[in-house]
């Protein structure tokens, strides 16, 4: 996981699996990210290799906490793991923020 940031926008780019072994460990770096405060994040999904439930439920508590704290949510570069990820759970890309 990479992370840019500056005083306008938490850029963070997540790579390899967004899945249940990893949601835990992902959700907490980006909580520590989202209380930087700035008023856009982003999250880049280009190096995401495969994404479950338990990555989209992650994606979507993500986007409310964002949300919640003022700062407006940006998903870029959605991998193909994401897309059908979605498209298996009925969810519009819009849901999560893209």
């Amino acid at each position: 996981m990479a992370k840019r940031a500056s005083k306008k926008v938490t850029a963070v780019r997540l790579e390899g699996a967004l899945d249940v072994q990893n949601s835990a460990a992902i959700r907490a770096t980006l909580s520590d990210h989202l209380s930087a405060g700035a008023p856009v994040f982003a999250l880049d999904l280009a190096s995401v290799s495969a994404c479950d439930t338990a990555g989209l439920q992650l994606l979507c508590a993500a986007r409310r906490s964002a949300l919640s704290a003022g700062a407006a949510w940006r998903l870029t570069n959605p991998s193909e793991p994401v897309l059908r990820a979605c498209a298996e759970m009925a969810l519009s890309p819009q849901e999560i923020g893209l």
